[in-house]
């Protein structure tokens, strides 16, 4: 090879080099990479400060939705946000559901099986007005790794 042709050569790589230093190199301001947090299922796929969850997984008699999160940390996550339930009055096809303001805390990461970090636990706290369901209802913690998506795939 002759000198102009490895001068062209060594340039071009100190370019590239150059380049792929910066788009490696996040901005300033931008958004924290959500890899390194858990993800909660429940009954869909895992994901990173969602919407809705699904928490009755045969029926979808149970959802949380319009979820604002303020928090989603290593340890535990934080939102507000709506809770739906099937009272199955006469029956669960035929019954109608109430809807309660909720504060959720999602806790308990393990990696599941599937290598991902999942929060394995949620807890429910009704704020304000008690869910027509059960009035004496404070707190609704769901222990089981069975219920949801994660706890079938999570020790």
């Amino acid at each position: 090879m002759s000198v102009p042709n490895r001068v062209s050569f060594l340039l071009a790589s100190v370019a590239l080099a150059v380049s792929m230093a910066v788009i490696a190199i996040p901005a300033s301001g931008s958004v924290r990479s959500t890899r390194l947090l858990p993800a909660f299922a429940g009954c869909g796929a895992p994901a990173v400060r969602p919407n809705s969850i699904v928490l009755a997984c045969a029926d979808g008699g149970q959802s949380l939705f319009q979820l604002h999160w303020s928090q989603w940390a290593a340890d535990e996550a934080h939102a507000t946000g709506k809770w739906w339930q099937n009272l199955c009055t006469p029956d669960c096809a035929a019954g109608h559901g109430v809807v309660a303001q909720v504060d959720v805390r999602l806790y308990r990461p393990r990696i599941c099986y599937d290598g991902k970090l999942e929060f394995t636990r949620l807890t429910l706290r009704p704020v304000g007005k008690k869910p027509a369901v059960d009035a004496k209802v404070s707190v609704i913690t769901v222990t089981s790794p069975f219920l949801f998506a994660s706890g079938t795939r999570c020790p």
